[in-house]
């Protein structure tokens, strides 16, 4: 009896060990499982950020271009606005006056939006 007994007592040894080691297999499958969802992610991420900076680089440079134009656009209305009360012309009441408010506008807008963070 007493080499039965240390027959199952040796059974129920190796039953645990491989329990064990069923538990530490798992939690590598699991550990490889998370990695190669975190390498996907990262790679979309990665993405998205590259994207974002070719964006970034593309509005600054947009916006560049249109404050150079909105300067000189200025100028321009400053010259308007004196040609034509040097002519005794009221600009303010020309067909024009409202639709360089509106433009304006606009680009002030879009320059404060530009600005926020």
């Amino acid at each position: 009896m007493n080499t039965l007994q240390k027959v199952y007592n040796k059974l129920a040894e190796d039953k645990t060990k491989l329990a064990k080691h069923n538990v530490e297999l798992s939690l590598i499958v699991e550990l490889m499982d998370i990695g190669d969802y975190l390498n996907s992610k990262s790679k979309e991420f990665e993405e998205t950020i590259n994207e974002v900076l070719r964006l970034q680089t593309k509005s600054l440079s947009e916006k560049k271009e249109l404050l150079a134009q909105f300067t000189y656009y200025k100028k321009v209305l400053s010259e308007v606005e004196k040609s034509s009360k040097d002519l005794g012309v009221d600009w303010k009441s020309t067909v024009y006056k409202s639709d360089v408010d509106k433009t304006i506008k606009k680009i002030n807008d879009l320059i404060s939006k530009s600005e926020k963070k």
